[in-house]
């Protein structure tokens, strides 16, 4: 079974001046998360803030 990691690393990077469009990776974890736990964001994307990592 191929990994996931290599399945993304498939995609290509586009980048303009001002937007940066890569392929997720475990380093961006951190910065979602803290996205996905504030509530203003949450409730604007109409769906609850995250606030527990799962399995922790």
């Amino acid at each position: 079974m191929e990994s996931i990691f290599l399945k993304l690393a498939q995609y290509p990077i586009a980048e303009t001046e001002r937007l940066l469009l890569r392929p997720v990776t475990l380093d961006d974890a951190e910065a979602m998360f803290e996205c996905a736990s504030d509530k203003k964001k949450g409730d604007s994307l109409g769906r609850k803030a995250n606030y527990k990592v799962k399995g922790r």
